[in-house]
């Protein structure tokens, strides 16, 4: 069994067997998150996860490697930022590449498109596959519509894609539906929306359009609700 709870904004937390790991923890400064910092340490998470370094979704992930020793797994150029801010446990991954971290867990990062604004200089946005055993999760990060997608429909079986929804910085509700239209994935679950008042959407009407169109099961979650995969 395998449980996928929802933070608030982008912040996914996945608990499956004796692991605990975080997805873009977005704690401090974040309106919507159920969760404290301490609570979030004392948690003790075992991987800490960053899809691309833009301040909603590395924000409290110094803080909470080095309160936690959890090991961050992450792209290059973020790997190089958290070295320079003496994080000890480090997995520095390449796009298209898997790397397998025990006998049930393995990840790999896929190239997102999104802005480089206030990245690190040259730094890759990134969706992330997490595969636990027989279910493999997707995060999108903060991704606009792409014909990639295709290619996780053509490679992909999904047990749940977590896609953001709201426009100005990723996909208009229309195209999230559209790339959910593009993937195999049993539940589709909207994220980084709703946060603060400029970047508000609709995610009944997401779940809506997705039904409708006869995809996916959407999955619509406040924060601190959970989904299971038996």
């Amino acid at each position: 069994m395998i449980e996928l709870r929802y933070h608030g904004h982008s912040f996914i937390e996945i608990i499956a067997q004796d692991c605990r790991i975080y997805i873009d923890p977005f704690i401090t400064n974040n309106p919507k998150c159920s969760l404290s910092f301490d609570d979030a340490c004392n948690n003790k998470p075992n991987y800490i996860i960053v899809t691309h370094w833009h301040e909603d979704h590395v924000w409290d992930t110094i803080n909470l490697c080095k309160n936690t020793w959890a090991q961050l797994i992450t792209t290059y150029e973020i790997a190089l930022w958290a070295k320079d801010q003496w994080v000890q446990e480090i997995s520095e991954q390449w796009i298209w590449w898997v790397v397998s971290y025990t006998d049930y867990l393995r990840v790999k990062f896929t190239a997102a498109l999104h802005s480089w604004w206030s990245m690190i200089p040259w730094s890759t946005a990134a969706w992330v596959l997490v595969y636990l055993d027989e279910h493999t999760i997707f995060h999108a990060g903060d991704s606009w519509l792409t014909v990639e997608y295709k290619l996780l429909w053509e490679y992909e079986t999904l047990s749940c894609a977590f896609l953001p929804i709201w426009d100005r910085y990723t996909m208009w509700v229309t195209d999230a539906v559209r790339a959910a239209s593009m993937l195999k994935s049993q539940y589709i679950v909207p994220i980084h929306y709703n946060t603060w008042p400029d970047i508000t959407a609709d995610p009944v009407a997401f779940a809506r359009e997705v039904m409708l169109n006869n995809y996916w099961v959407p999955k619509v979650l406040s924060p601190w609700q959970l989904l299971v995969l038996e």
